[in-house]
């Protein structure tokens, strides 16, 4: 495994937590609508994520980009793709085995792999591929 993709987990992990406590914050103590507070929470998290694998997954001081805004609107838009396959995989498993069983917990963590695949893919190859 790549030293690089064992960054990229960790820092998607505390993605994870940053998009857990947003959420909470805004729907439960802000009463915030829940897709808007869902919504207000991904996009936190995603920030998180393009800033964390800026500074200690992908880049180092000398190699930072010139266009960190467009570096930013790169790393939205592979979150949003990175969604995909993330919410096909985990709906497959379940409309195939059901919701009440066991394989609702294995399809959450195959649909966050093959989103974290796809998200690892574009980040290393387009996001922060400086050329």
């Amino acid at each position: 495994m790549s030293k690089s993709l064992v960054k990229f987990a960790l820092v998607g992990s505390v993605g994870f937590l940053a998009d857990s406590c947003i959420f909470v914050l805004f729907f439960n103590v802000l009463d915030i609508e829940l897709v808007l507070a869902r919504v207000i929470a991904f996009i936190c998290a995603a920030t998180t994520t393009w800033l964390g694998n800026r500074i200690f997954t992908f880049c180092s001081v000398n190699e930072t980009s010139k266009d960190i805004w467009n570096e930013w609107k790169k790393a939205m838009l592979s979150a949003f793709i990175s969604a995909v396959p993330n919410f096909a995989t985990f709906i497959l498993i379940v409309s195939f085995f059901g919701s009440r069983t066991l394989f609702v917990y294995i399809a959450l963590c195959l649909g966050i792999l093959s989103g974290m695949s796809c998200n690892y893919w574009l980040n290393s190859r387009w996001v922060f591929r400086y050329s």
